[in-house]
């Protein structure tokens, strides 16, 4: 079992014999459910993912490509394809499309591939390859594709055995994905909890103390006790800190028990159109706005308060991040996404520190002066109806957000276990 394991975190360069043995099956499967179980983030299991399928059947370059908007990257690549880490592939192309949305797991040599299915993988001189889409649902998220130097090297059985193992990743994934939204959801309901037992009282306390400490420090500057009128001042401006705190604890125990009203189909484009009307004014003041709603966009399966909420939270955090910056700018956009809508939010202002990243929707995390439940409103909206909010770093200056909401035709189903 040692050498299994070593063998599938350190695959011989070039073609080998490959593992398929019922041993080695059934060790991949194990593996590949830890990986996924005990991950941080998808994308911290990519090449152990990768380098799992290159052991088990002998390839000698094995590649995983993330579907992340409208292209896509290889967010991994081993032996003979390491060249393309940086590479995309043209997503729109219809035959790319339809292949991660649609095909199934294929073995073919070099000569039997298209040049289109040719440029979705690999740019590589390969002469077998084994490629398969990866689902979370019937949405495509990427494909892992293993190549060989040796004509014929993978056969029908192999195709057979690796989109079962890639189905099986595939279920993994959008468990997890469905946990980890559960998992928030429970959060959420516990922290609204709390906070609607805890703040009134606390909030009362505070007022209460506010004005004791007013009162005494009234009374000493009356009597011209001035040594103790500074410090009492002092503490009245740290409690009244603390009440604007107990404050924020209101208002994030509405956000988390928050609940979408109705959910229905509904047009996402006037939902675009009226945030924006609602913050036109300050956008004017503030920067130059780019829109670009696409023409012809499926119906999102949502809720118009929290999806309206949400964009604004957007606008508004976009807004303060362009403070001082030279030829501000505000970039709106919507477009189709293979089952999904995407609405994205851009700016060109101060951007995102790395080491902030990991906490920008945690409850209170800001670097303005606000109470930093902004962006930690935005994400639980999105939540509640289906969708996913996320935060992409750009290579020039400045932040994008994206939201993902499901179109009405692919709207989240109910799942009893």
């Amino acid at each position: 079992m040692e050498k299994i394991h070593m063998h599938f975190d350190n695959p011989p360069q070039g073609d080998h014999p490959p593992m398929r043995t019922e041993e080695t099956l059934h060790a991949c499967y194990r593996r590949l459910f830890t990986l996924v179980k005990s991950a941080h983030s998808l994308l911290d299991i990519t090449r152990s993912v990768t380098m799992t399928f290159q052991g088990l059947f002998g390839a000698a370059g094995a590649a995983m490509c993330h579907v992340v908007d409208d292209t896509a990257r290889f967010v991994t690549a081993l032996g003979s394809l390491s060249h393309i880490q940086e590479a995309k592939i043209d997503f729109n192309m219809p035959i790319v499309a339809n292949f991660l949305a649609h095909g199934q797991c294929i073995a073919r040599s070099r000569a039997q591939l298209s040049n289109e299915l040719l440029s979705l993988a690999l740019y590589s001189p390969f002469e077998s390859i084994l490629i398969a889409p990866i689902k979370v649902g019937e949405a495509p998220i990427g494909f892992i594709a293993l190549v060989s130097d040796t004509p014929d090297f993978f056969s029908p059985v192999d195709a057979g055995t690796f989109g079962a193992l890639t189905t099986y990743l595939s279920m993994l994934i959008e468990t997890r994905e469905r946990d980890v939204c559960e998992q928030i959801r429970i959060q959420d309901e516990r922290i609204g909890s709390t906070c609607t037992k805890i703040a009134p009282q606390l909030h009362q306390a505070t007022i209460s103390l506010i004005q004791t400490f007013a009162t005494l420090r009234k009374h000493y500057v009356a009597q011209k006790y001035t040594l103790m009128a500074e410090p009492l001042a002092a503490a009245v401006n740290n409690i009244e800190q603390m009440a604007k705190s107990t404050q924020g604890m209101r208002t994030l125990s509405e956000i988390c028990e928050a609940s979408a009203k109705t959910l229905s189909p509904m047009a996402i484009a006037p939902v675009i159109e009226n945030v924006v009307d609602y913050n036109r004014s300050q956008i004017d003041d503030m920067a130059t706005l780019e829109l670009h709603v696409a023409e012809g966009l499926p119906e999102v399966y949502g809720d118009f308060t929290l999806i309206w909420q949400s964009i604004h939270e957007l606008i508004q955090n976009a807004l303060r991040a362009l403070k001082g910056t030279e030829a501000p700018r505000l970039t709106l956009r919507a477009y189709p996404h293979p089952y999904r809508v995407v609405i994205e939010v851009c700016d060109n202002g101060c951007g995102i520190e790395p080491a902030d990243v990991p906490n920008i929707f945690d409850p209170f995390f800001t670097r303005w002066s606000s109470l930093g439940l902004g962006l930690t409103r935005a994400r639980l909206n999105i939540l509640k109806i289906g969708g996913q909010l996320i935060y992409g770093s750009r290579s020039q200056p400045g932040s994008t957000f994206k939201i993902y909401l499901p179109d009405e035709q692919h709207r989240p189903q109910i799942e009893v276990f």
